[in-house]
């Protein structure tokens, strides 16, 4: 079979598929209804294999249908480890060896890195307490609620020097209480302002100092720039990204700080 049949064999599968999609997303609407890793609205079950609940858009829970339907056309005759010319291993799983288009397994591989922001949460049927602290991003998961609190600071020294940073820290909501618990990632990119401390300072107009900042398996993130000369830090803004100890990840808030109040811009 060449590729163009190939191809054409595809789409004839798909659109069969199609008009089976309304009871496939019922079923799968059933299905997680009463199980505890319900997909939040917007997504349902991919069912790559048995047993594979992460949860996609509905279209990649057709296209994996499909796929699935398609593989015995889409590997060697004889060897169904090796796949023909154009495909690739879908690896939804690490033995999952359907053949699909590359762009597919890219997909899988995102999915697979948002699972867990995408199942409901079942530990609190309540908001805790301190969820809308302020410079605060919150994150309900299948493991419960987690908190990344980011706060920015720009001060000036009473003799000489300055400083500007910014926080982070990760909490995760247990038995009525936040408590500080290790994400596995911080990460956070902040610029600088800097300038004399005895003028007006403009240097956000073309402000080029940039300055990622990083950590693994912590629950705190401190990125700070300390200045002893007459070049002082005057200000710091900045945002980032955290993935929580159970996998989850969110952005975290734009903050910034100004040492001087008057000069403070817009």
């Amino acid at each position: 079979m060449n590729l163009l049949s190939r191809r054409v064999a595809d789409m004839v599968a798909i659109v069969a598929l199609t008009s089976a999609s309304v009871l496939l997303q019922a079923s799968v609407s059933r299905a997680t209804e009463t199980d505890s890793d319900t997909c939040i609205a917007g997504y349902e079950w991919r069912e790559a294999v048995p047993g594979d609940h992460v949860c996609v858009i509905p279209e990649i829970r057709m296209q994996t249908a499909g796929d699935n339907r398609l593989a015995e056309f889409r590997h060697q005759p004889g060897n169904p480890d090796a796949c023909l010319d154009g495909y690739v291993w879908r690896l939804a799983v690490p033995n999952d060896h359907v053949c699909v288009d590359p762009w597919i397994q890219g997909q899988v591989w995102r999915d697979n890195i948002w699972a867990p922001a995408r199942v409901a949460c079942h530990a609190s049927t309540s908001v805790p307490d301190g969820r809308d602290v302020p410079k605060s991003a919150v994150r309900c998961s299948p493991s419960g609620y987690w908190r990344a609190t980011i706060e920015a600071s720009a001060q000036q020294y009473w003799m000489l020097g300055s400083d500007a940073g910014i926080e982070v820290t990760v909490e995760h909501y247990v038995d009525g209480n936040w408590v500080q618990q290790p994400a596995q990632s911080i990460d956070v990119n902040r610029a600088v302002c800097i300038g004399p401390s005895d003028v007006n300072t403009t240097c956000w107009v073309n402000v080029n100092a940039y300055y990622p900042c990083e950590n693994r398996g912590q629950s705190e993130l401190e990125c700070k720039n300390t200045s002893w000369s007459s070049s002082e830090y005057r200000g710091v803004r900045g945002s980032g990204f955290v993935v929580f100890g159970d996998g989850s990840g969110i952005n975290l808030p734009f903050v910034s700080d100004w040492s001087v109040q008057e000069s403070q811009p817009q």
